[in-house]
């Protein structure tokens, strides 16, 4: 009997212990998976916080990037600018001497002087050298620009019709004068133009007050003719 007792007491130690290091074993394997998944969501919580410090890093980058490159198109656009009003000063007081040397003398002697390539070339150059400044500047300063050479043109042919019939001995016919006060006319528009470029200074010379007088004549004139032929 006792020995029974004994035997079966021994066999529900084991079972016991069997259950109680199963439990245990079970304890264990949740632990590690508490901290397996902590670890877990751990890892997942840095790379996220690395995606979103990175992305703002790049958001920042791009922002600098943008910044730098809007600095950049700001001076580059005035240093264009100042190019271009050089430029406007420099072709209106070559266009004003040339203006104003027509003032007292025969008019055949002021196409003589004018009317050569050597004193048209320098001033054409000029101008097309600003429209080409001008035209990334847009606006009314390529307007003025592109109205400028337009006009200087328009003067030039009437001083070249003039310069082609030079005449050998006296001055021109009477009715050549208003081929001058029309050149004046288109040219001293084109100074105004510039004028819209690169704004004239006290010291800058400017047109001489007789000269413009004709040329608005010249053109009031002409603007009268036009109208009688028109009625």
């Amino acid at each position: 009997m006792g020995t029974k007792l004994s035997i079966h007491c021994r066999a529900t130690m084991s079972v016991a212990l069997v259950r109680g290091a199963d439990i245990a074993i079970q304890l264990i394997g949740a632990a590690v998976g508490a901290i397996a998944f902590y670890e877990a969501a751990h890892a997942v919580v840095i790379a996220a916080t690395a995606a979103v410090f990175m992305t703002q890093a790049g958001g920042l980058g791009a922002l600098a990037f943008g910044t730098i490159q809007v600095h950049r198109l700001l001076v580059d656009r005035q240093a264009g600018s100042q190019r271009a009003t050089m430029s406007a000063r420099a072709a209106r007081r070559m266009l004003i001497d040339r203006i104003n040397s027509a003032r007292g003398g025969t008019l055949a002697a002021w196409v003589e002087r004018v009317g050569d390539a050597s004193s048209l070339n320098p001033i054409e150059r000029e101008l097309q050298r600003l429209t080409e400044l001008a035209a990334p500047l847009r606006g009314r300063t390529a307007r003025s620009a592109e109205g400028a050479l337009r006009e200087f043109f328009r003067g030039a042919d009437q001083i070249n019709g003039l310069h082609a019939g030079l005449p050998a001995v006296s001055d021109f016919k009477g009715t050549d004068i208003t081929s001058k006060g029309r050149a004046l006319s288109h040219w001293i528009r084109s100074v105004d133009l510039l004028g819209n470029i690169a704004a004239p200074h006290p010291e800058d010379i400017s047109i001489n007050g007789r000269m413009r007088e004709y040329g608005a004549l010249t053109e009031k004139q002409l603007g009268e003719l036009s109208d009688r032929r028109n009625i």
